[in-house]
């Protein structure tokens, strides 16, 4: 068991032995007797005060019983019933002469009959006030009146309120008036009772118990001894018969319990008379015992603090002069000991600088590779990170980062657990692999440590940013499929000129042989246009691959936004498309090839309409003015392009329709177009419902040369 005045010093705990001793004799024999006695004459103040109370109540009953039969004598009294009655047949006028008679009769005969009333009132059938004998507190009479017609016997108010704050407390006691001939109550006798003459009455006078009067509704009356407004007392609270208010009998606790503080008091000085006795007693115990003690708890200080040279004088032959002995060869040998431990101790920082150096050069090397160095414990938390490593920690950190990989993985579990779980699970085996992540691509070697003493294994990530690399493979494919598409344009070329020029050489013999009014004249130059446009288009496979430059002169783009609604009229009739032309620019004139810009408007429409093939759906054709530019946008009400397919759309050779519908090259083709031409061609949004493309053309400067326009656009 633990000391609980460990931190107390013997000397002090001696003596708070012999006081204790003492306080347990004195004190709590003392606190036992007080409380024996405080509790009995506790309960015998209840029991008086109970008495009291009840005294008090039975006076107060009695003398308010006396009250009220005063007041029904009054009420029966014959010349007040007549002069009531008279009143009545006047027209309740209380100017007319019976008033006045019955004011002086209540005045002079019945107000003097009875100290404790202090006015006096009649009141007619209907709760009228008829006459009031002295009229000094109407505002009292006034409240007196809802309850006296809605009572029909005798009745008892509680405290009225006061005209003057600090005139007296009145209540009120009604009793109806009947008249002389029969039992009809013809009006009411009001009576106001000055409530502490009506005490005074009932026998409370002044003395060591206070009471005090507290009506139905909360009022108090006020303390008859005020006294003891305030601090702690003994109290007991009983109601009244007659009408239902509290009378509350106190007596100051200080007062009562009197006797039990003086018997407290002397307990107190007989235990400090022996308090003093016992102090005198211990001088002997402090001085040869504590101050030894004391000594040496000095001395164990002082070593601890570093000065082991410390020693204690030897005085005694005893246990305390054992002790000091002992504490004095204790002290020799941790002086000896210290000795030992500061070589050892200059030794050991010596190592610590050494090993320090040689962490210093390690650190330094590992943060100057510009490979990735990463390091994890058995529990997956990192240790150790370089700065080419800080792209791999930040996927290890922020599981919200994108990781995938690059190339098809071999791991049969691979695409349920995924590349991050499966490159850094603690208990995964060594391998290598390649992950895409939003900082680029990397070249990833896991390989695991040697387990620890619980037989966990960590990690070492060794990792190389390759995405330059797959960069220079990825442009080599590109111009490989570039060499491969000039071919196959040169083959096209040869095999389709031939069919075409025949096509375009009859067309314009059917023109030159209709007449001008003929309705087949304009199909005839739709296929003349198209004839050429699908020359140009051979041709514009061959500048992809060749990268020609385009024929710079002025174009209209709303002219040939309606050419190429003319020419895809019917695709947008078999599919149900309904046109909305939106075109609001002000100047509409770009520089540039005219069949190229057209080539673009063409692709985008027709994938338009596409899209909304077989559902119907509106085509949004609407330009305006971008400063020295100008945006033409071409939106659809199709069902849009999911998030995975936007990134490629713009790829050579992506597409996503059937196998034969498409080649993949109408989106690149356009926005190697509109790039050509200074301008650009972008995705805005694409949701269900609405899709929007936006082409951006440079306008044409009226003072440019053409020369000067086509070696801007180059």
């Amino acid at each position: 068991m633990r000391d609980p005045l460990s931190s107390v010093p013997i000397r002090y705990k001696l003596a708070l032995l012999f006081l204790g001793v003492c306080l347990l004799a004195f004190g709590v024999g003392g606190l036992l007797v007080s409380r024996t006695a405080r509790a009995a004459l506790t309960d015998e103040i209840e029991l008086r005060l109970e008495s009291q109370c009840r005294a008090a109540v039975l006076a107060l009953d009695a003398e308010l019983d006396l009250l009220a039969r005063r007041a029904e004598d009054f009420a029966s009294d014959g010349f007040v019933r007549a002069r009531l009655e008279e009143l009545a047949a006047a027209g309740a006028d209380p100017h007319a002469a019976a008033g006045t008679e019955l004011r002086r009769h209540l005045i002079e005969r019945k107000l003097p009959l009875a100290p404790s009333f202090v006015d006096l009132a009649v009141l007619g059938s209907s709760g009228l006030l008829l006459v009031a004998a002295t009229d000094a507190r109407p505002a009292a009479l006034r409240a007196t009146v809802p309850l006296a017609v809605a009572e029909s016997g005798t009745w008892t108010s509680d405290l009225l309120p006061a005209e003057d704050p600090a005139g007296a407390a009145v209540f009120a006691i009604g009793t109806p008036v009947h008249g002389l001939e029969g039992g009809a109550v013809i009006g009411r006798l009001i009576v106001l009772v000055d409530a502490r003459k009506w005490a005074a009455a009932a026998g409370i006078r002044a003395g060591p118990h206070a009471l005090a009067l507290t009506d139905r509704h909360g009022v108090a009356l006020g303390m008859l001894e005020r006294r003891m407004a305030v601090g702690k007392f003994f109290s007991r609270t009983l109601p009244l018969r007659s009408n239902g208010w509290l009378a509350e009998v106190r007596v100051p606790a200080d007062s009562a319990l009197l006797p039990v503080a003086r018997l407290q008091s002397r307990l107190f000085a007989y235990g400090v008379v022996l308090a003093a006795v016992a102090v005198l007693l211990l001088s002997f115990p402090l001085r040869f015992l504590a101050k030894p003690i004391g000594e040496l708890g000095a001395a164990a200080r002082r070593i601890r603090d570093g000065d082991f040279s410390t020693r204690v004088p030897v005085r005694s032959t005893d246990e305390i002069g054992e002790l000091q002995r002992s504490f004095n060869h204790m002290a020799e040998a941790l002086e000896e000991r210290a000795a030992r431990l500061g070589q050892a101790h200059q030794t050991l920082r010596e190592r610590r600088m050494e090993a320090q150096a040689e962490r210093d050069r390690l650190d330094t090397v590992i943060h100057s590779l510009r490979d990735g160095l990463l390091v994890l414990d058995g529990n997956g938390k990192l240790m150790l990170c370089n700065r080419g490593a800080e792209p791999l920690a930040g996927l290890l950190a922020d599981r919200g980062l994108d990781v995938a990989s690059h190339n098809l993985c071999h791991e049969q579990n691979a695409g349920s657990a995924g590349c991050r779980d499966c490159l850094f699970d603690p208990g995964a085996p060594a391998r290598s692999c390649v992950i895409d992540t939003a900082s680029g691509v990397f070249e990833v070697h896991a390989t695991l440590l040697p387990p620890d003493r619980d037989g966990r294994c960590g990690r070492v990530f060794v990792s190389r940013d390759i995405s330059d690399r797959v960069q220079q493979d990825e442009r080599q494919i590109h111009q490989e499929r570039l060499a491969v598409l000039g071919e196959v344009a040169a083959v096209m070329a040869h095999e389709l000129n031939n069919p075409l020029a025949a096509i375009s050489m009859f067309d314009q013999m059917l023109l030159a042989e209709l007449p001008e009014d003929s309705p087949l004249r304009e199909n005839a130059e739709v296929i003349l246009r198209n004839t050429e446009t699908c020359k140009r288009t051979i041709r514009e496979l061959l500048d992809y691959a060749t990268g020609a430059t385009p024929e710079v002169h002025a174009i209209d783009i709303q002219e040939t936004l309606r050419d190429v609604e003319r020419f895809l009229r019917p695709v947008s009739e078999r599919s149900g498309v309904t046109w909305d032309w939106r075109l609001r620019a002000a100047d509409s004139v770009v520089s540039g090839d005219e069949i190229q810009i057209r080539q673009v408007f063409v692709n985008l429409i027709m994938n338009a309409l596409q899209s909304m093939e077989g559902s119907g759906g509106t085509l949004t054709v609407s330009s305006a003015s971008d400063g020295e530019r100008l945006s033409i946008d071409v939106a659809d009400t199709g069902p849009g392009i999911d998030a995975a397919t936007r990134e490629e759309i713009f790829r050579p050779f992506f597409t996503t329709k059937l196998r034969g519908a498409g080649t993949g090259l109408g989106l690149p083709t356009s926005r190697r177009i509109a790039e050509m031409h200074g301008g650009s061609l972008d995705l805005l949004e694409s949701a269900p419902g609405r899709t929007v493309f936006r082409v951006r053309l440079r306008r044409r400067q009226n003072a440019v040369a053409p020369a000067v326009a086509q070696e801007i656009l180059a």
